[in-house]
């Protein structure tokens, strides 16, 4: 979990020229369990970002702005008087162990320069910032330990102890049994997997590769499963568009959690209206019995429970005739078959809101502020979200939405991330000329490709948008001309297309992400 020791080294290494020597400008809240400072060093500003995230505690540097920023409370209150506006005389690691000190002067308003030392352990599920005096009696944590159990209680006034944990960098002469203690659990089981000389040429690249691979719990200069592949400037990005989503994502719960809900709920109805299909496919049979009845039979007799007829057995009630009983089978019938043609109207209706539930679904994975309002505003519109009392209504106005766009080859491409960007983009944006593309039989955007002829080159990567934006890593996508694109006017984005050609794409290529992923976190 988290990253290795010698991850976090790599990690060091990359960073240190940026923070020793930068002076402090600002500290910022960025969550429950992130950190910012706003650094100033060799006339440039960047962002340094300490993660408490006890899945993935991190240090990351670079020149991305801080999507949003939160009120300060409690030890971020503390950092704001000791560090705030001071500079960072040195940046150290302490060796064979996750643990970075940053060691800080500042001036106060009594012209006296105070130090200190801020101590940043990376220690998964247990990650911490604690601020220490010149004497490394420690004036305040993050998270103070409850009392004097373990190896380096955390209390004020305690004196903090660093350990020397030996050398463990990765070397060359490294075999596998060695590199054991040097990598995480998840890294060790990769390098397992591979032959001799594949495991060679991944020792090389953990020692000299720039490129960092992420996952929800782990960084790491190994391509393990569903990992995204970054470069070090493109680490800290990646990283405040995900705490950025996830400060949505519990903004915008309660939606999520309907949409989520009314889906299932959904599915489970379609299940229901199968299933009673199934029990309604007896209703030929209730006919052939009536009409077999209905002729007679000469082995009958007034009382019987059941009779055969031309080798069907028919079960009767023996309280009616073969004519009453003919009759009761009629009327099943019947039953049956308005029964069936009323399923079969639920089951279509079902599936429409399945699809649009699915949609919607679909879209909430990559939405941001501006999305989730369109969503809520569709959810409105369709009936499913009650509109806020006490707003009146107003005269209807053309509202313009703003799909995404990104240039590629020098040609414009524009994708929407909501129902309404969709619309907008294809109906209001695009010319009737230009191209339209769409991941075959999945929910994703509509993309647009402004141009008339475009390149094969900016096709295919129009297509690798449609397939990231709807989940996929490959498969089928739609391209045609926005001329033979019409609207389906029940939904808000629901389109048929005519004349179409399909792109097949074995899977989006990776540079291609990072171009989409660099995207996602700029926009």
């Amino acid at each position: 979990m988290a990253c290795s020791d010698y991850v976090l080294t790599r990690l060091y290494e990359e960073f240190h020229s940026s923070i020793e020597g930068a002076r402090i400008d600002r500290v910022l809240n960025i969550g429950d369990k992130s950190i910012a400072f706003i650094l100033y060093h060799n006339g440039k500003t960047k962002t340094l970002m300490l993660s408490l995230v006890p899945t993935l505690p991190l240090c990351l540097v670079g020149e991305d702005i801080v999507p949003f920023v939160e009120e300060s409370h409690g030890f971020m209150d503390i950092l704001k008087k000791y560090i705030e506006h001071g500079q960072i005389l040195s940046f150290e690691k302490i060796r064979g162990d996750r643990i970075l000190k940053f060691h800080v002067r500042k001036r106060l308003p009594t012209y006296v320069y105070e130090e200190t030392t801020l101590v940043f352990e990376l220690i998964p599920l247990r990650a911490n910032l604690i601020l220490l005096d010149k004497e490394n009696k420690i004036i305040d944590a993050f998270h103070k330990s409850d009392g004097f159990e373990g190896a380096r209680p955390i209390l004020k006034g305690l004196t903090y102890l660093f350990f020397d944990n030996g050398n463990r960098m990765i070397l060359e002469e490294d075999t596998l049994d060695s590199i054991k203690s040097k990598v995480s659990r998840k890294e060790f089981a990769y390098l397992s997997s591979l032959s001799f000389e594949e495991f060679v040429n991944a020792k090389k690249k953990m020692m000299t590769g720039k490129e960092f691979f992420v996952t929800e719990s782990d960084v790491s200069l190994l391509p393990l499963k569903e990992a995204k592949m970054f470069l070090k400037e493109q680490l800290l990005g990646n990283f405040l568009w995900q705490r950025k989503k996830d400060a949505l994502k519990l903004r915008y719960q309660e939606i999520v959690h309907f949409i989520l809900q009314r889906y299932q709920a959904l599915k489970r109805k379609e299940e229901r209206i199968q299933m009673d299909l199934k029990k309604c496919e007896n209703s030929d049979t209730f006919l052939e019995y009536g009409q077999l009845l209905y002729y007679g039979s000469e082995t009958y007799k007034k009382g019987d429970k059941e009779v055969n007829i031309e080798g069907v057995l028919i079960p009767l009630r023996s309280d009616k005739n073969l004519q009453q009983n003919a009759q009761e089978y009629f009327k099943r019938y019947k039953k049956s078959k308005i029964g069936v043609e009323k399923l079969k109207e639920q089951l279509i209706k079902t599936k429409k809101d399945i699809t649009y539930f699915e949609e919607l679904k679909t879209q909430c994975i990559f939405a941001d502020e501006e999305d989730y309002q369109d969503i809520i505003k569709q959810l409105q519109e369709d009936c499913y979200l009650k509109t806020q009392k006490g707003k009146k209504k107003r005269k209807k106005e053309e509202k313009v939405f703003h799909p995404h766009f990104l240039t590629y080859r020098n040609m414009k491409i524009g994708y929407g991330l909501s129902s309404f960007q969709n619309d907008y983009l294809t109906f209001t944006l695009a010319h009737k000329n230009h191209y339209f593309l769409h991941a075959k039989d999945a929910h994703g955007p509509h993309v647009i490709v402004f141009s008339e002829q475009p390149e094969n080159e900016v096709l295919l990567f129009a297509a690798e948008i449609a397939c990231f934006y709807a989940s996929l890593d490959g498969g089928d996508v739609y391209v045609t001309e926005r001329k033979n694109v019409k609207k389906i006017p029940a939904k808000t984005g629901l389109v048929e297309i005519s004349n179409y050609k399909e792109i097949h794409l074995t899977k989006i290529r990776e540079e291609t992400k990072l171009i989409l992923n660099q995207s996602s976190i700029i926009k």
